[in-house]
């Protein structure tokens, strides 16, 4: 009995003791038993901050919300051109030290003032200018020791002095001109000393020529003019810079690569006229009013009745001229008057007036109108037409001699033929 009840007092303390191992972990507890859960929560069943209780005190887990939080918002910084940045303080893009606004780009001072004055130059950030270096001074917009201006002006054996004087070398003297320095068989120190002209006074003569412009020059009288080639920039009288003269071509004239005007495709030189004619124009010019372009021949000819003299300088008469017969009387031109309106306006509907299919029923048309002398129609030749007429009649004549003027059996289209000879050499003649 004795050894039951000791074995159940080991197995109820064995129990306490596992109970207790399972549900304990680290941290003291209050007064009431409870505390908050702050380590290894979730391995406790805890979450953590959660309040718990040893000994039946009560707990809760307690709840979180986490603030709200946006981020600042940064202004953007505008684009700046290359060698800049942007300055908050003036609100706009600003040069890098030793740079320069140049036309809205940034670049090196001294660079730019190389290229405007030479190499003997440095932007100065005081006057916010390009300045020659000591020694120099400008000369022919370029910054010149006063050694080689001396030189530029009254040549080689001449040179500057330290107190900026022109001299000449030893051994040289001015000349009777006072424009250069000649040899001089006398070289002593007088003659180098007391030949000098003050520097500042040719200086003064050279900058005066900045005072016109570009490309501008003062005259004798003071007054500016343009350089030859070159014309006022403006009307403005103040403005003296000169640009480059504009070539201005004629009337059917264009500019060439070499800055020269030429006659357009289809236009001759006139020389009587010192102006771009016509090829036809010009060809009359030439060999009078009977003569006409050849554009198949490219040369000029003369029209249909008509040659060149012995000379081959003038279209005259032709001594035997091709005699056609188109036996037109007025009664049958009177007949076909309706016919040939009616005719020329379906063949020239929609077509250009010098189509085939279009010109000859032109021409019979305004025939027959001249030679009944009507005036119901308001349709003539112009000079186009009178042009293709001289073109095309040489070849009609030739054919109507071949074919119809001695041929025994005359081709059936002679009558035709004839018809267009007469009235090509009409309008050729008027």
């Amino acid at each position: 009995m004795k050894k039951t009840l000791i074995t159940l007092l080991f197995a109820l303390s064995a129990t306490l003791l596992f109970s207790q191992t399972t549900i304990a972990h680290p941290g003291n507890t209050a007064s009431d038993g409870c505390h908050y859960c702050r380590t290894n929560c979730s391995s406790w069943g805890y979450t953590y901050g959660a309040r718990h209780c040893h000994g039946g005190g009560s707990s809760y887990t307690p709840s979180y919300s986490l603030p709200s939080y946006s981020a600042p918002s940064v202004p953007s910084t505008p684009s700046c051109p290359f060698n800049s940045y942007y300055s908050y303080l003036d609100s706009a893009c600003t040069c890098n030290f030793g740079y320069i606004n140049i036309n809205g780009f940034c670049k090196n001072a001294d660079i730019y003032c190389h290229d405007e004055l030479g190499y003997n130059s440095d932007y100065s950030s005081l006057s916010k200018s390009c300045e020659c270096d000591y020694g120099y001074y400008i000369y022919n917009g370029q910054c010149t020791s006063t050694n080689n201006i001396c030189k530029a002006k009254y040549g080689y054996n001449s040179e500057s002095t330290y107190d900026d004087k022109c001299q000449c070398k030893s051994g040289y003297v001015w000349n009777s001109a006072g424009t250069a320095c000649v040899y001089s068989q006398i070289s002593t120190d007088d003659t180098y000393i007391n030949s000098s002209i003050l520097l500042e006074q040719l200086l003064d003569e050279y900058n005066a020529q900045d005072k016109c412009g570009q490309n501008s020059e003062p005259s004798s009288d003071g007054k500016c003019l343009c350089e030859e080639g070159y014309e006022w920039a403006s009307a403005d009288p103040s403005d003296l810079d000169c640009v480059e003269e504009k070539i201005t071509c004629g009337t059917n004239q264009s500019l060439g690569n070499d800055d020269k005007c030429y006659c357009n495709s289809g236009y001759f030189w006139s020389e009587d006229n010192k102006k771009c004619v016509t090829k036809t124009n010009w060809c009359r010019e030439e060999y009078g009013i009977y003569s006409y372009f050849n554009t198949s021949k490219s040369s000029c000819a003369c029209k249909s009745g008509y040659e060149f003299d012995s000379d081959a300088s003038r279209c005259i008469e032709r001594a035997e001229p091709v005699e056609v017969s188109s036996n037109d009387s007025e009664s049958d031109l009177s007949g076909k008057y309706d016919y040939y309106k009616i005719r020329k306006q379906i063949g020239c509907r929609d077509r250009d007036p010098q189509d085939a299919r279009c010109f000859w029923k032109r021409i019979d048309l305004v025939y027959a109108k001249e030679m009944l002398g009507k005036t119901d129609i308001d349709d003539v030749i112009n000079e186009s037409d009178v042009n293709r007429i001289s073109y095309k009649i040489g070849v009609q004549e030739r054919r109507y001699a071949m074919y119809c003027e001695d041929a025994t059996e005359p081709a059936r289209y002679c009558s035709a033929l004839g018809k267009l000879v007469e009235r090509g050499k009409y309008f050729l003649n008027k």
